[in-house]
Order: structure tokens, then sequence, then C-alpha cells
């Protein structure tokens, strides 16, 4: 595991400057603190930041073929890379170290820039081909590591953070207008834009190839659902599989040569991990939960208590006090763009208390969009909002939809009413599932009239409008499904667990995102997945006889974290001066008499609005740490 970096400049005789590499690798120091390479060739600088976990001695970056005409540097893992070793090995190829890192040199000379395709893990990494003059850049299957770039006078900069990248002299900090309206309506910000307007995200699943100085961007691999409901084998083989395939994706993520645990929440996700992973080691599995002090609603450790007894593990409880809130400020500097989902704040403590025993934690992650664990999902079922929006006469929608648009009472209920008076799929999915802070009525209001005026002219980035049209030949809960995968899973639950646990230097891995099992948990039906009331269901079947009854049966419930609660106490000061905060007040952006009545109706209890000021407080916060024009 590492932080990568580098920069090309194959437009000039420019040579790059070791201490810029340097210092873009300093920056990194958290992502990898054991070791630390470079190399510079002419007008191509390639540096890392090394955690090691496989072959402690002889994995150390940047790593070349024989020749030295290939080299590479790397951040994640390979969990196949000895598989492809022997098929190497048996074409002739030498290798020098034991790594994961080196195989993907050795597949770059045999397969070229389709190398990507090959490789089952979690990587994103950056290669150097002296012979063609080309940097190949790619990011794995579904976004699990990040990798980031700019293009700026002439010259490719790139790097697992965005810090790194602002470290280049001629990189600027302009914030991206169309991607602060992206946060304001997700909560964060979908590929491939980035807050900085110079700064570009490199999506899950693609790859850059930079030659001559010109860059191109292709996508190797996506995920594909089935067009209709019917399928040829029975649930019972489906079950069989999935269960096979996640099995031995634990199998191959529990390879390493350092103490490893997992994060336990007690829901049916992350007891399946540690239940498997239970079956493939002799000692206790070390896992980890958290819980909230003073706030029982929130609090899952009971579950994760009967998971922790059922598989015999080593269990460790961390509790949230309010006062976790101070260190707000710190965390919103290892995201380096505005980032509101507040389950970082217990995702970073628990990550904190892990990394004083293991390396490596397996988590979660990833099973609610395989299988339709999140509850909107029962919308496309029969009876559901997808189903009653399609036969509402528009004169209905027409009358009802204002009246619903302008109230603030029962946030849940008025996103329900939307979701059945919206005329489209598409505007039902981005209104009611993806937004998760204000809504487009809202961002009006919130908006100086200059910023309406400005947004008026944004139109959905490349990549969505890709997966918008990709995703029409699909039923709808499928599509909701394709949606949340390619747009909401790299960039909010993935971004979150990377850098919380980058941040203490701890490697999570995801086994639910073995690329393999994605595409299988697509091929799946819809109907066996959720019934409307029950989600997973296939899953459920599938893992019946490891989990103890009291997890099998339980519902999804989400990781929420009393942020409406904290913002009317402990954040309470933070709050009333935010209207008055410059990235509020100054900047041109906001409607600060707006932002002051949503302040008023969250203090007085007349409404809740913690969502909303939760961004509009991060934003503040990453304003001031990374001093924006």
């Amino acid at each position: 595991m590492c932080g990568i970096c580098g920069i090309c400049d194959s437009q000039s005789n420019r040579l790059i400057d070791e201490g810029t590499i340097r210092r873009m690798c300093a920056s990194l120091r958290h992502r990898g603190p054991d070791d630390e390479g470079i190399v510079t060739k002419g007008s191509v600088g390639l540096g890392m930041r090394r955690l090691s976990i496989i072959d402690l001695q002889g994995g150390r970056q940047p790593i070349s073929n024989e020749d030295g005409s290939v080299t590479v540097v790397f951040n994640g893992e390979i969990y196949n890379f000895k598989t492809l070793r022997e098929e190497l090995l048996d074409k002739g190829h030498r290798f020098a170290t034991a790594s994961d890192t080196e195989v993907i040199v050795h597949l770059y000379e045999e397969l070229g820039t389709e190398c990507s395709k090959r490789l089952n893990g979690m990587f994103a990494f950056a290669i150097w081909d002296e012979k063609r003059q080309t940097l190949f850049l790619a990011r794995d299957h579904l976004g699990i590591k990040p990798l980031y770039y700019a293009e700026i006078s002439g010259q490719l900069v790139f790097g697992s953070e965005i810090k790194a990248i602002l470290l280049h002299s001629q990189v600027s900090r302009e914030i991206d207008l169309f991607a602060l309206d992206d946060f304001l309506t997700y909560r964060y910000i979908p590929a491939p834009r980035t807050i900085f307007k110079d700064i570009k995200k490199l999506p899950a699943g693609h790859s850059l190839c930079r030659t001559q100085g010109t860059s191109v961007v292709e996508r190797y691999w996506d995920v594909d659902f089935p067009k209709s409901e019917t399928c040829a084998r029975s649930e019972h083989e489906l079950a069989s599989e999935v269960r096979s395939l996640l099995a031995e994706s634990v199998k191959m993520q529990m390879m390493s040569d350092v103490p490893l645990g997992a994060f336990l929440s007690g829901g049916i996700d992350s007891s399946i991990i540690v239940g498997l992973m239970s079956h493939h080691t002799d000692q206790p599995v070390k896992t980890y939960s958290v819980g909230f002090e003073g706030w029982q609603s929130y609090d899952e450790l009971k579950y994760a208590r009967i998971a922790a007894q059922h598989f015999g593990t080593d269990h460790h409880e961390i509790m949230v006090e309010a006062s976790a809130i101070d260190l707000l400020p710190k965390l919103v500097t290892f995201f380096d763009e505005p980032m509101a989902d507040p389950a970082a704040i217990p995702t970073y403590l628990m990550s904190r208390v892990a990394r004083e025993d293991v390396t490596v934690a397996l988590t979660g992650e990833g099973a609610d969009e395989l299988f339709a664990g999140y509850g909107w999902y029962a919308w496309a079922n029969p009876g559901g909002m997808n189903r009653i929006a399609g036969r509402l006469p528009s004169s209905v929608r027409r009358a009802a939809l204002p009246i619903v648009e302008s109230s603030f009472s029962g946030r849940r209920g008025k996103r329900t009413l939307m979701a059945a008076l919206l005329p489209t799929f598409e505007e039902r999915y981005f209104e009611t599932i993806a937004c998760s802070v204000f809504q487009t009525s809202e961002r009006r209001r919130l908006y100086s009239s200059q910023m309406n005026k400005h947004l008026a002219d944004k139109a959905a980035g490349d990549e969505l409008s890709y997966y918008l049209e990709h995703s029409q030949r699909y039923q709808a809960q499928s599509r909701m499904q394709y949606l949340d995968t390619k747009i909401w899973l790299a960039d909010d639950p993935l971004t979150k667990v990377d850098r919380m646990s980058m941040a203490v230097s701890l490697e999570a891995r995801v086994p639910f995102l073995d690329h393999r099992l994605v595409e299988l948990a697509a091929r799946i039906p819809a109907h066996l997945k959720t019934n409307g009331k029950t989600s997973k269901l296939i899953l459920r079947k599938s893992m019946a006889d490891i989990l103890p009854e009291a997890i099998l049966d339980r519902q999804k419930h989400a990781f929420d974290v009393p942020i409406n609660e904290w913002l009317r106490t402990e954040l309470r000061d933070w709050i009333v001066d935010l209207p008055r905060h410059p990235s509020i007040a100054q900047t041109g952006y906001f409607d600060s008499a707006y932002v002051s009545q949503l302040v008023r109706q969250h203090l007085d209890g007349r409404r809740s609005h913690g969502a909303q000021l939760w961004a509009l407080l991060n934003f503040s916060l990453w304003f001031t740490a990374y001093e924006c024009p």
C-alpha cells in the first residue's frame, strides 16, 4: 500500500525537478510511512511512499523490468499476482522480487495498456515506458484506490491525493463552481470533477495514456445487468456461487505479511466477512466496532458483540464522544476537497485504534450496491414509488410538486412524495435518492443570483451522461444499482474508508468488491435480491449457515451519526457563526440570509437541517484550510 505521484513533460526537453517529486512524496507520507522511492528520467519523474504489506524486504519501488525500460509506481494490492507471476515466468520473464508490484511491469510488457483487465485487486499505478515515451495510468475496476491528475503547461501531474498535485507551482486553487454545486447536491463530488478547476479524478475502471503531450482517457471495465428478469440458473445455484466466490475473495484478501483484522459493525455485511475470515485462520480474528457515547439509538455495539461472540473474535470497542467533533478541521485535510459524510469521524477513530494492533483491516463496503441493501431499491418493486409515479396524471404532478417542494417539514416524507411526483426516472433518482443535501429548489434559494446564473450553463459531466444513457437498457432496480455502483460507491463510501484508514497508515480491503463478484451479482435477477420487505435475499441465503440468527434476520441499519443533535449542542457555536464565515459571506456564492434561516430553524428545533448545515460547515472548514481564492 502506497501513495504515488509524478510529473510527465513529454512536450519539451525540460528536466523534472527531483525536489518537487520529493515534496509531493512527503505530502503522502501518511499513506506510506515505511519507505520512499523516487526516479527521474529526463522529462519524467515518479515517486512513491510505501506501507509495507507484502515482500517486506524486496518490494521497494519504483520497480522496473529487466532492461529498465518499463518502470512502475503502484498503490494497492494485486490479489491474483501469484497466478499471473507463474504465467509470466512460463513466458520467459525474470523477476527480481516476490512482490505483486513487479507483476504489473511484466504484465504490461505482455499486454500493453490492456494489462489492467487481468488484475484482480485494488490499485492505482503509473507506468513509464521509456521506449514508447508513454506514461500509462490506471485505476482499479471499482475505484477502491484513488488517482488524481492535472494537465498544466504541457505537463501531466498525478497523485494519490490532491494535496500532492497542489505542490506543483502552476496548479491553481481556483474552485470549480460546478463541482461545488455537485458537493452541495450529493455531499461528495462525483468523478471526474474535483473542487479544483485544474484537477480531475481518474474514474474507476479507467486508464489514461499520455504520449507526445496528448492524453487519452479510456474505460477498460464496466458492469452489465440483465435486460430481463429471466435466468436459466436456480436460486440455489446462484447462492452457492455467491458463497464460493465471496469465500475465495476473503481468502485472497487475507494475504499479508503483517497483522490483519476487520471492522465489525454488527450488520450482515461485515459479519459475513468476519465469519469467512474465521474459517481461514487458527487465531481469533481481531475485530473493531464503534458506538456513540450517550446516543443509544445510533449504537450498534449490541449486534457487533453478538457476531464477535459467535465467531470467537478478539473484539475491541471504540466509543465516540461528542468531543470527537474537534477532529473535523484535521480530517478535512485528508480529503483535500469538501466531503460531508459524517461517518468519517467514527471511521477515523476506529481506524486509529485498529492501527495499534494491525496494518490491514477487511471491511464490508459494497454489499449494499451489489445485493440491493438500500431501502430505495424497494421503490422499483410492484407497488413501489417508481410504479406509482408512472400512473400519476401530469396535471396532478404540476399542482402538487410546488407545494411539496416548498415544505421543509418531514424531510424523508418530502422526498418520498417527490419520488411519486417527478415525471422521469432520472429526476426521481437524482432528486430523491442520489441527492443527500440540497435539492434543486433548495439550492436555488441557497445560491446568490450570480451563482445561479453561472450554474444555468451546467450540464451533466461526461461520465454521468454516459451512466445515465447506458443504464436506460436496464429495469428500474438494476438501473438504480448500476448508478449507485458507478457514481456513489467510489466517491463516497470508498473515498471515506480510504482517506480515514490511510490517515493512520492502515490498509482497508473490501472483499465484496472483487470485480468477479460484482459481475456475478449484477447477473442475478432483481427479485432474488430484494422483495420490497427484505433486502439482500440471495446473500442471506448463501450465508445462512454461518451467521447467528440475530444478524441473519436483521434489516439494514445505516451507519448514522447524531449530527442533528451535535449541531444543536457541541457544534452550536460553529454553526451560529456560519453565515458570517468568509466562505459564505464573502465569496459571492451564497445567500447569507438563507443560511441564517437554516441555522435559526435548526437551533430552535422547528426544522432539522443537519445534512445541509453539516455540508456547509465542512465547506467552510475546507475553504479555510486550503486558502482558496
